[in-house]
């Protein structure tokens, strides 16, 4: 058992964006479920402007020293949290969207190279990030 924070966040006034010429937000409410030891967002409820539930995600972590269990490169000296999963449902439209962190079809199964200091600039280049997200 693992404790939460939860956060209640509505948006500011948009005075200055409205003098703009801006829309006023999509997301008028959003609650988050935050783990207390990891600081990752677990789960977070979105309401539409008419305060009506609108989204719903549920983020999923393992917590391990590789992001996949067959890592050669991105291997921690400790166990650490890592974003496996992340579902979005519409609960209006029923409408889901489930991402897999990293994709099982990626060619770059790792993925996870944080302060590793394991990649290349070229890692960085939009056109390579984009194939590695399919």
């Amino acid at each position: 058992m693992r404790n939460l924070y939860v956060i209640d966040a509505t948006p500011k006034p948009m005075t200055w964006l409205q003098r703009l010429g801006s829309d006023p937000p999509v997301i008028s409410r959003r609650v988050l479920y935050i783990d207390s030891e990891t600081w990752d967002i677990t789960a977070s409820d979105q309401y539409n402007i008419a305060g009506e539930l609108w989204k719903t995600l549920a983020l999923f972590y393992a917590y391990r020293d590789r992001p996949v269990a067959d890592a050669k490169v991105a291997i921690y000296p400790f166990r650490r949290s890592f974003q496996t999963a992340m579902v979005d449902e519409d609960v209006q439209d029923g409408f889901s969207t489930v991402v897999y962190t990293p994709s099982p079809r990626g060619p770059d199964r790792e993925s996870w190279y944080i302060n590793m200091g394991a990649v290349t600039q070229e890692f960085f280049n939009p056109d390579r990030m984009a194939n590695n997200s399919h």
